[in-house]
């Protein structure tokens, strides 16, 4: 995770990290073509090809979509806990208007959406549901009991909804 306190020093974890996370909410406003700069500098010190995400507020998600449309970058993060202080409701049709007005590939850069709670599978079908690819949570405390508990519970879900993916989920969804 690089972010502005650690920017300066990051050269030697780089080279060392499979994969890289910018953390803009941390750091001053970045034009295009600084943004454009650092990516070549991490790939540079890098020496291999990792993948790098943008992290940002869901105040900016907008600018985030059109940074992750328009640089070379390998995916999103849409943190929830941010300054905005919106209820996690609210959010959902925000960043999914935001993933369809900038007509961002979500092959090529998925969105994921940051939560400060431990994730449960209707939190997954719900961002799947608005257009994110995927969620990041807290650590889980019991992993392999947890991740038995979520696969049941999503597995129950969509055999409620009648598909047979989560791949599948649709702003359609949401409603049932």
């Amino acid at each position: 995770m690089i972010n502005q306190e650690n920017i300066i020093t990051s050269n030697n974890d780089i080279t060392k990290a499979g994969g890289i996370i910018i953390d803009l909410s941390s750091m001053p406003a970045m034009k295009p073509s600084s943004l454009d700069g650092l990516l070549v500098a991490i790939r540079g010190i890098s020496k291999r090809l990792i993948p790098i995400l943008l992290k940002d507020g869901l105040g900016r998600v907008k600018n985030l979509h059109r940074l992750g449309k328009n640089h070379p970058i390998q995916g999103l993060i849409v943190d929830l806990e941010d300054v905005s202080g919106l209820h996690a409701t609210s959010c959902l049709p925000k960043i999914g208007r935001s993933i369809i007005e900038s007509k961002i590939d979500k092959n090529e850069c998925p969105t994921f959406i940051s939560i400060p709670w431990e994730a449960n599978s209707k939190d997954l079908l719900i961002a799947r549901g608005c257009g994110a690819s995927g969620i990041i949570t807290q650590i889980v405390k019991e992993p392999k009991e947890k991740a038995t508990q979520f696969h049941k519970e999503l597995r129950a879900w969509l055999e409620e909804l009648g598909i047979d993916s989560v791949e599948k989920i649709g702003r359609k969804h949401l409603r049932a």
